[in-house]
């Protein structure tokens, strides 16, 4: 009987690495919102992949995510990004703010 082998992933690709980089500190540095280091680690993350030669689990879901439909990816996507920052919305200010708002609509 063959000796029991753990499993050995391969190394995670380094634009994974940059996630420690761009979200986590995101947590510290209130200037860069949530969503800017989203796009961030996405463009870093197709940058990379599109540079790798070797077919990997990342390459493909990048892949299957590139052709997406922009109009599912609104739909799917959009509202809960919209009842986020409608959520963090300080009242008071949303409230003395309101006839501008109205007259930029």
């Amino acid at each position: 009987a063959r000796p029991f082998q753990f499993f050995q992933p391969e190394p995670p690709p380094p634009t994974l690495d940059a996630a420690l980089y761009i979200v986590q500190p995101q947590r510290y540095c209130h200037p860069l919102p949530y969503t800017a280091a989203l796009f961030l680690l996405g463009m870093f993350m197709g940058i990379g992949v599109s540079r790798r030669d070797s077919p990997n689990q990342l390459a493909q879901s990048v892949g299957q995510w590139v052709q997406i439909d922009a109009h599912v990816l609104l739909l799917v996507f959009l509202p809960g990004l919209l009842f986020k920052d409608a959520f963090e919305v300080n009242f008071h200010l949303f409230r003395a703010s309101f006839g501008q708002l109205l007259i930029m609509a």
